[in-house]
């Protein structure tokens, strides 16, 4: 990173500058409860050709989304399946 071939993207994860890096993947990493829900898993799924300007994710209701995502979220919580 000192010498500008890297740049951090969140905790733990690096690019190379002025790369594409695929956002939703970094997402799904950040949390090993996120699911793709309501708009984004259409896209995902092929049933919208509209691209989500913020993903929509579910989580259970007793997690949080890290802060490095949040903003870029519409967060759902769903009651625990445990």
């Amino acid at each position: 990173m000192k010498e500008g071939l890297l740049e951090r993207c969140m905790q733990g994860i690096y690019t190379i500058p002025n790369s594409d890096y695929d956002e939703m993947y970094l997402l799904m990493i950040s949390s090993k409860k996120v699911v793709f829900s309501h708009e984004t898993a259409l896209f995902l799924n092929g049933l919208s050709n509209r691209t989500p300007f913020n993903y929509s994710v579910t989580i259970p209701s007793n997690s949080s989304l890290p802060k490095s995502v949040k903003d870029d979220c519409e967060c759902f919580y769903i009651g625990n399946l445990e």
